[in-house]
């Protein structure tokens, strides 16, 4: 008896093209890890370099908060060039003052309301939102300064497991974590309202 195999080539698919995948995601996913930016609070009966975020009282994201923290960055020598926030504070930031008014093309009979880059004294940002990051949390972010870094041998790495019957099987495996080459060139909104 003879067996077409159709298909069996293209069932194993390949870690890497996995990695890419995976890839993607965690670019989402990495800034909302977090660090410790000045002024975050350290718990008293955390370990030493341990260091524990205390949220405060909630506050509305407003222009005067976001252009204190661009400007503490540029003085620390950062050029950030993204301001990263969870829906409702998009929409907050679509309200500030010195954007032009909603418009309505008639002919694609589409209106046009939102802020998907900011322009200040400090530079021109792209205004992103980012529904994996925390939503009281407004990242305003140099990503030249921020990088993967990966444990060495943990860079995608697949291994084949016990064969069990007629599958096969395999694991992929990384190890990294997310490097702040200058943690002062970015900076942190805090405490924002969520809705």
């Amino acid at each position: 008896m003879i067996v077409d195999p159709v298909g069996r080539a293209r069932a194993h698919v390949s870690p890497h093209a996995l990695g890419i995948d995976m890839h993607g995601e965690r670019h989402f996913l990495l800034p909302c890890v977090g660090y410790r930016p000045a002024g975050v609070a350290r718990r008293k009966d955390a370990d030493p370099g341990e260091d524990v975020r205390v949220d405060g009282a909630q506050r509305a994201f407003t222009e005067p908060l976001l252009k204190d923290v661009l400007q503490k960055c540029w003085t620390s020598g950062g050029e950030p060039n993204v301001i990263m926030l969870g829906g409702f504070n998009k929409m907050q930031m679509s309200t500030f003052t010195g954007r032009g008014q909603p418009m309505e093309e008639t002919k694609s009979k589409k209106i046009v309301n939102a802020v998907n880059t900011y322009e200040g004294d400090f530079g021109l940002q792209k205004v992103i939102p980012n529904r994996f990051m925390r939503a009281r949390d407004v990242l305003v972010l140099q990503t030249s300064m921020w990088a993967v870094s990966y444990l060495p041998g943990r860079r995608m790495v697949s291994e084949t497991l016990a064969k069990t019957g007629d599958s096969e099987a395999f694991f992929i495996l990384s190890e990294y974590s997310l490097e702040a080459r200058n943690e002062k060139s970015s900076g942190l909104i805090a405490d924002c309202t969520t809705s």
